[in-house]
């Protein structure tokens, strides 16, 4: 006659103790560590026994536009809280792209004449169809690149597949001040003789905040 039974808590070795009102004694099962991994990032590290199940999985961040369908093992297997820890285990989040739902475009500043529009902070708001929102500076396009004319202009913008046109301000870009940096090392000429003039550079600010240095390519005298 068996005086005991040894086996690990929940297992068919209890049961069968139960069943035959044999004494059972329990094992601690051994313990592994399930951690788990998003972005290539470990998001959550836990101590559960062996032969026991997963438990509840945990949530994690995404970035804005990507939902989490789940959580996979080291062979790609899809796995759940219903998943039996076999011993040391990694695994790793599931991102799905959302698709865009809209998007809108604003001039974080003044647009003026003659300068590209990507230096007055532009950027683009977008809305996917998960409710995410996200502002992005980059990867998309803006025509035209910049403006020749003052007034009221229109700006194409196109992000995903899809282009909007936005009605924008432009400004005429002019010089507000204005500074010499270096002049002729000649300054006195002879009757007739033509001067050089290639040597003066001037410092240029303009009503849009943009400095430049221009040559005597880029102005009269």
């Amino acid at each position: 006659n068996l005086k005991y039974i040894s086996g690990y808590p929940g297992s068919a070795a209890e049961s069968y103790a139960k069943e035959n009102n044999i004494a059972f004694k329990s094992i601690k099962p051994a313990a592994a560590t399930v951690t788990f991994v998003s972005n290539g990032e470990i998001i959550e590290s836990r101590t559960v026994d062996i032969g026991a199940k997963l438990g509840e999985l945990p949530s994690a961040s995404a970035e804005p536009g990507k939902t989490l369908v789940g959580w996979t093992d080291s062979e790609g297997k899809t796995v759940s809280s219903d998943t039996v820890v076999t011993g040391d285990m990694t695994f790793t989040a599931n991102w799905a792209e959302c698709k865009v739902k809209d998007f809108s475009f604003a001039f974080s500043e003044n647009v003026y004449t003659g300068v590209p529009l990507s230096e007055f902070g532009s950027g683009i708001t977008v809305t996917y169809d998960n409710g995410d929102t996200a502002k992005l500076t980059s990867g998309y396009t803006v025509s035209p690149s910049e403006f020749s004319s003052a007034g009221q202009k229109n700006v194409t913008v196109s992000f995903g597949g899809s282009s909007k046109t936005f009605s924008v301000k432009v400004f005429r870009s002019m010089i507000v001040e204005m500074s010499l940096l270096n002049v002729p090392e000649k300054a006195v000429y002879k009757v007739n003789e033509v001067p050089d003039f290639s040597a003066i550079r001037i410092s240029a600010t303009y009503n849009s905040g943009r400095t430049a240095v221009l040559t005597p390519t880029s102005f009269e005298y």
